[in-house]
């Protein structure tokens, strides 16, 4: 017997009705009519329950959600022994034990108005699997293989796909474990047929099975990809068949997930193919190259060019189609649309994705961590499946806030940097946006990867015209053990010479400052171009014209020579946190978490370094005061002596000594002899006002002369000298990317979008392009260093003038959660005021808003009602007054929490952030990460140290579109 899916009845009298009960729960089914179904014995039972799970119509489920009375349940999400008895456990994880259930179905005719009414609906995906039959002994299930390639517009409709649904969602006992050994079935071929059966069933071979299912995978997709599935996720066909080793279920997941997995290269090599067959100049020569097509790219084909099947292609067609849609571009020239519709032709969505999943869905809130797994190595097939799961969440709407969220909170924990078998690491990965204003959906790409300490993606949206703004995604706390260079994170944390996410800041920007320098220009070049606007513009004031080119000349001297100022202990301390937190490493006492990294008690005098280091963060950071006379010059002449001995007696990496000797340095050229320091900042302020002098002649040719013609003569002169030097530095405006900035993190990662705004631009005196804006959203963000806070919102007041007139904004959103203490560490969040004076100037330039959420009893959407970590819930996905309620809070008021010196703090602190007491909440936000930290050192040492072969002599792994950046 064929299970077989029907279209959804348009009439009431078209269904059969059904009443469920479980364990005292009730609730009414209706059936189709045309789906008969015998209701006799266990297996029949079964299969009604099994239509029921398969049939939930959209409106009454969330994702694969059954809502019941206000509860929401979801069927369980890994197999057991006894699934059939147990198939639809009516539960969530987190609402019911997970235990036997049996349901009665007893057939009703009338409808029970006590009890919900679930209608089951359509689907559009057709099925050939024979799960009843006269089979042979110990066949499970089986498929016909001539049943193979019959839909050409549909990817996964094979028999090994099918089969492996069946297997995981009735047989396997161990599903999200991963691991092949451990499957307790297997597909094998006979008489035309892919059977599953038995892991351990003698009666099968495995034959030729796993040597055919690779001939119709690299038919389908193509030997580089399975090459890079294989060597991304560590099997290898080829031993499999010299070793006569079984096809599971795992393999056909893992190359299912694999191929989902759709990157710019495959774009790329797909439109490279196209045009080949584009310029084939014979038929015979056509038909050759549209045989290289996979079967995967013609049905991608076939969908773009609107045809019934790749039969129908014929040369004609195909040429004048490419023509009209390409004009033979090379890829480079495409457009942003052009680009999009490629990328959605090959883009695995909808009712394909569902089918890709391979009956292991998952039906639990997908979240910055593994489902369904322990948290224990790095699975890249989940990692995969984890990605494209929670695109679902918000594809098909317009919500940009729940999209900037996930980003956030869970893609951006995903390994969007992988290993490749010729490219060492590879970036690409397509992600889908909401629909734009247009109303359609978009692109972005991953174009790099750094890791420096803070752990960083940059998207950016296919197509040299897209309209999308870049990101710059960070990310938090990754305290699983399988993620990449989890212990920076946590180190990143526990720095007690910064507030957190300033670790190894500066170490990567050789490969982060061109996506910030690529869309911003200096501050002096925005005031010279503030004078050309003014100058084509008739009733201007001269004197308006001269005070820009005026700004303009002292902040390129200022821009010029700032990198050279003198240094404090302070600042020398906070720029080489990451060597001084290895050294801090040996004895913050938590080696279970932070192994050591050096063995500073072997070394008698070595084991005063930590505590000169930990006397120093206090007496300069923490408890600033008065330094009596010659105590400066004392710590630092004591702090290089031993930093020299660590030199002398450790063995360093050469990236470690390097760290290590350019602090020597600081410390000697800044500390013991800081005049040497001043006059080297003289020398150069001297150096930089003679390279300049000229544009000082300018001004003082103008202020000598009577004439306002020559005046204005002289203006335009000084003028055109500026952007000329603009242009020779590649600051001019017109060499520049038109792009707004967007910045995104959650915890950590939010304290690193606050601090990035500031490092890469305000501080180094530069601004948005004009009619731009930098737009950031941190969520559940510690605070940031308070000078930084304070020299941020100094700049911005400083030249609020020039950025209202070329509409420049700072737009600062910060989103915090009642419950979570995590945004009370660090000190000032970025854009926090002081005073009102203050906050009234910060409002010329700077859109500032903190949101504070607080959940409701009883919310309906999932994301917040099933998380339970008041540290990672997303709220904009739900709604205000039903999910949640929303306080929003100013600038000022977020300074006052911050400094916390106002009564007023402690009262808002207990109101509206709910701390005045430690909720449960907190407690299980602390418990997770502490066990995970835990984790984290004792089983990941390997996963963590991932890539770092690949580092620079600084430690720092940068991976960009043209591949690995950072080796040595």
């Amino acid at each position: 017997m064929k299970l077989t899916r029907y279209a959804h009845p348009t009439t009431e009298s078209g269904y059969n009705r059904y009443h469920v009960k479980k364990d005292g729960e009730e609730f009414n089914v209706r059936v189709p009519t045309s789906f008969a179904v015998n209701q006799t014995g266990n297996r029949e039972q079964n299969k009604i329950v099994r239509t029921l799970l398969q049939y939930i119509p959209k409106e009454r489920q969330s994702g694969k959600i059954i809502e019941i009375d206000g509860k929401c349940y979801t069927w369980i999400s890994r197999s057991e022994a006894g699934i059939f008895q147990r198939i639809l456990s009516v539960m969530s994880r987190s609402i019911l034990p997970s235990q036997s259930t049996f349901f009665d179905l007893v057939n009703v005719t009338h409808d029970t108005d006590n009890h919900p009414d679930i209608v089951l609906g359509p689907k559009d995906i057709l099925s050939d699997i024979e799960i009843e039959g006269d089979f042979a002994p110990g066949v499970m299930a089986q498929v016909y293989k001539d049943t193979v390639g019959s839909d050409t517009t549909m990817r996964f409709m094979d028999p090994y796909t099918q089969l492996s649904r069946e297997a995981f969602q009735y047989h396997e006992l161990n599903v999200g474990v991963g691991e092949f050994e451990k499957c307790t079935t297997r597909l094998v071929e006979f008489e035309g047929k892919v059977a599953l059966v038995g892991a351990d069933n003698a009666e099968f071979s495995n034959g030729d099975t796993v040597k055919n299912y690779l001939r119709y995978i690299v038919g389908e997709y193509g030997e580089d990809k399975i090459r890079y599935i294989e060597h991304l996720y560590k099997f290898k066909f080829s031993e499999m068949i010299s070793e006569n080793k079984p096809l599971t279920p795992e393999h056909v997941f893992r190359v299912n997930m694999g191929v989902t997995n759709v990157e710019i290269q495959d774009v790329q090599h797909f439109y490279n193919k196209l045009q080949h067959i584009y310029r084939s100049y014979t038929h015979d020569e056509f038909n050759r190259n549209v045989k290289e097509l996979t079967g995967s790219e013609k049905k991608a084909l076939v969908k773009m060019m609107g045809v019934q099947g790749d039969a129908q292609m014929v040369q004609s067609d195909l040429v004048f189609w490419f023509f009209g849609q390409f004009m033979d571009k090379t890829f480079e020239m495409l457009s942003s649309s052009q680009i999009e519709s490629l990328a959605e032709s090959l883009v695995v969505q909808g009712s394909e994705r569902e089918i890709a999943l391979t009956g292991r869905a998952i039906q639990d809130l997908i979240v910055g961590s593994y489902t369904d797994d322990p948290l224990t190595e790095y699975k890249p097939w989940l990692d995969q499946q984890h990605l494209i799961q929670s695109f679902e969440e918000y594809e098909g709407g317009t919500n940009w806030p729940a999209f900037h969220e996930m980003l956030a909170f869970v893609i951006v924990k995903m390994h969007l940097a992988r290993e490749h078998p010729t490219e060492t690491y590879r970036v690409g990965a397509l992600i889908p946006t909401p629909l734009g204003p247009d109303g359609k959906q978009h692109w972005y790409k991953v174009t790099s990867c750094v890791s420096s300490g803070t752990f960083s993606y940059t998207l950016e949206g296919v197509g040299n015209d897209s309209l999308l703004p870049p990101i710059k995604l960070y990310r938090s706390t990754s305290t699983s053990p399988y993620a990449m260079h989890g212990h920076e994170s946590v180190k990143n944390d526990l720095n007690p010479f910064n507030s957190p996410g300033y670790l190894g800041m500066g170490l990567g920007d050789q490969y982060e400052e061109s996506f910030f320098t690529k869309r911003t220009i200096p501050v002096w070049v925005g005031y010279t171009m503030d004078a050309e606007s003014r100058l084509d513009k008739h009733n201007e004031p001269l004197e308006d014209v001269v005070e820009s080119l005026q700004k303009a000349n002292q902040t390129l001297v200022e821009c010029s020579i700032k990198s050279h100022q003198p240094k404090g202990m302070k600042d020398i301390l906070r720029s080489h946190d990451s060597i001084l937190m290895d050294i801090l490493q040996s004895t913050l006492g938590i080696t279970h978490i932070l192994p050591a990294v050096f063995n500073l008690e072997r070394e008698g005098g070595l084991s005063k370094l930590p505590t000169l280091l930990t006397e120093l963060a206090n007496r300069y950071i923490h408890n600033p005061a008065s330094v009596p006379s010659g105590q400066l010059k004392k710590d630092g002449e004591n702090l290089n002596v031993l930093l020299k001995m660590l030199c002398e007696k450790q063995k360093l990496t050469p990236g470690q000594k390097t760290t290590v000797e350019e602090l020597i340095k600081d410390i000697e050229f800044h500390i013991i002899t800081p005049e040497k320091a001043l006059g080297a900042y003289k020398a150069r302020s001297a150096e930089v006002n003679k390279k300049y002098e000229h544009l000082k002649q300018l001004k003082g040719r103008m202020e000598a002369s009577q004439d306002a013609n020559v005046k204005k003569s002289i203006a335009r002169e000084w003028t055109k000298t500026l952007l000329e030097l603009a242009t020779e530095q590649n600051e001019h405006p017109d060499q520049k990317k038109k792009d707004d900035l967007v910045i995104l993190g959650h915890s950590l990662g939010a304290s690193c979008s606050q601090i990035n705004i500031h490092h890469f631009i305000t501080a180094k005196d530069r601004m948005p392009l004009p009619g731009h804006k930098v737009e950031m959203h941190g969520y559940d963000g510690p605070g940031i260093n308070s000078d930084d806070n304070q020299a941020f919102k100094t700049f911005g007041n400083r030249h609020a003038g020039l950025l209202k007139n070329h509409k420049i904004t700072f737009d600062i959103h910060h989103s915090q959660e009642a419950g979570d203490f995590i945004p009370f560490g660090g000190q000032e969040h970025l854009g926090s005021g002081c005073d009102k004076e203050e906050a009234a100037k910060l409002e010329a330039w700077m859109k500032f808003k903190t949101e504070v959420f607080e959940r409701l009893p009883n919310p309906k959407h999932k994301s917040i009602a099933r998380s339970s970590d008041v540290h990672a819930t997303r709220y904009h996905s739900g709604k205000k007054d039903i999910d949640y309620k929303l306080t929003e809070i100013d600038s000022l008021t977020q300074g006052l929490v911050d400094r916390g010196t106002d009564p007023k703090a402690n009262e808002l602190k207990y109101n509206v952030w709910k701390l005045g007491y430690l909720t449960s909440q907190l407690n299980e936000t602390f418990r997770i990460w502490s066990n995970n930290a835990i984790l984290l050192a004792v089983k990941s040492d390997k996963e963590s140290e991932r890539g770092k072969d690949k580092a620079d002599s600084r430690g720092v792994l940068a991976v960009n579109e043209s591949g690995v950046a950072s080796i040595k």
